[in-house]
């Protein structure tokens, strides 16, 4: 396969991606790209929800990331994406990992009883939160993406520049106060 070739020849990060995910690295010989891709987003919006403990979370996290970018480099290496879907999906994935993220944490804060749960959510205690809420929505957190993520012109080293914004009446700071 000259497309191995070219990315082994001229991508050690990719290589190293693809040694250590041999069998995702099997996938993307013989899948579609595009449901690969849908396949781990979905696998994110289902599996990150169910997860209490962060250091898992980052590991799921990461192995999301490592299949993202060989998804996304072979659409690109081997020409079956145009770049405007190539451009889009390295923002979509990255908007999808802050919304969890932000969703895990907020639950984390308010087990720990740092957060109130918000009243739209109803009175229920925080530890019984159905795992498929989406506090990253509605509750009064804002995240905002600046620079290339905003701009959807994210590269595979780009870092994502964050505007964090909340209403205090709606998501409520119950820890204490130093």
């Amino acid at each position: 396969h000259d497309l191995l070739y070219a990315i082994f020849a001229g991508s050690p990060y990719l290589s190293r991606l693809l040694l250590n995910n041999a069998e995702f690295a099997a996938k993307l010989l013989s899948a579609p790209l595009e449901e690969l891709f849908g396949d781990i987003i979905a696998d994110l919006q289902q599996r990150l929800p169910q997860v209490t403990e962060t250091g898992q979370v980052k590991k799921i996290l990461r192995q999301a990331k490592a299949r993202v970018a060989l998804t996304i480099s072979f659409a690109d290496l081997s020409g079956q994406w145009p770049l405007p879907r190539i451009t889009r999906r390295l923002p979509l994935f990255a908007e999808t990992c802050v919304s969890l993220v932000v969703s895990h944490l907020l639950r984390a804060e308010m087990i720990k009883g740092n957060l109130a749960v918000p009243e739209h959510l109803g009175s229920v205690p925080a530890q019984d939160l159905p795992a498929t809420a989406d506090l990253a929505k509605n509750t009064g957190y804002v995240v905002l993406a600046m620079g290339k993520m905003g701009g959807y012109e994210l590269n595979y080293s780009s870092d994502i520049d964050l505007i964090v914004l909340f209403d205090n009446e709606i998501i409520r700071y119950t820890g204490r106060r130093t």
